[in-house]
């Protein structure tokens, strides 16, 4: 499999983007002072002030969580916001000696390449009884790679390296397409095979958690999602997830005290 190339030569666009606003690491926390504003819906200046609540490391988590932390309390009102340090390994000493995308690259492969990247090649193979290898997570690959400078190693577009090392490949045009996600079919799912599962996730979801989870927020997303808004399809999915985890767990418990 091709896991870490990503991490190697710095392919993810969360990285510009979150570089951009690199001038925040040098303050140690955030304005928790800011205003809240928003809801479920969770609008562009909701967000950026949520973002702006946390230190610039911390915010990295927001490029790609499923909620925010105003989203997280309109899902559960009893929900204490706070401004956590999300990520392993990262001291503030640390953040102020090294370059920004330094930092981010550090981050993910500390928390987001082995909690989710390695973590779900490992389970799809498994399950079909595959053994996936990283090359590129190669030790003296990786100790090679990071030595490079950085001229060299990060490009526009990125992974310019391995196709001057692959000239054999370049019929192929692999390393000239635009860089695409394996993203599923979502609005496929939602509005056909899952459809009659999610008009009745708000009400299962907020009875199954006992009332810690509100039925309002997941409702409001699900209009907005039907009347057309369809960014709120990966957030849908991921409170169907949840609901259904939970009233599976809620049976096996019950069972067990049968």
């Amino acid at each position: 499999g091709g896991d870490g190339g990503d991490e190697m030569f710095a392919g993810y666009k969360r990285l510009r983007k979150h570089t951009r606003t690199a001038w925040r690491r040098y303050f140690l926390g955030g304005n928790n002072t800011l205003p809240r504003l928003g809801d479920i819906a969770g609008d562009r200046t909701s967000r950026l002030l949520d973002e702006a609540r946390l230190d610039w490391a911390s915010a990295y988590s927001l490029r790609f969580s499923g909620f925010t932390p105003t989203q997280r309390k309109a899902l559960q009102p009893g929900f204490k916001i706070q401004s956590p340090h999300y990520w392993r390994g990262l001291e503030q000493k640390w953040l102020k000696t090294r370059t920004p995308l330094s930092v981010l690259l550090e981050i993910d492969r500390l928390n987001y390449l082995p909690e989710y990247i390695l973590r779900k090649g490992d389970l799809c193979t498994m399950a079909h009884g595959l053994e996936l290898r990283a090359p590129l997570l190669d030790h003296e690959w990786v100790g090679l790679v990071s030595t490079m400078p950085a001229s060299q190693r990060f490009t526009d577009p990125a992974k310019q390296l391995l196709a001057k090392a692959m000239p054999q490949l370049g019929s192929l045009d692999l390393f000239a397409q635009k860089k695409k996600g394996f993203n599923p079919p979502l609005n496929d799912w939602l509005q056909r095979d899952l459809r009659e599962r999610l008009d009745a996730m708000p009400h299962a979801l907020a009875a199954v958690s006992e009332g810690h989870l509100s039925a309002d927020a997941p409702a409001e997303l699900l209009r907005l999602y039907r009347l057309g808004n369809t960014q709120y399809a990966e957030q849908l999915l991921q409170l169907l997830f949840l609901q259904m985890s939970m009233s599976q767990l809620d049976a096996l418990r019950r069972e067990a005290t049968c």
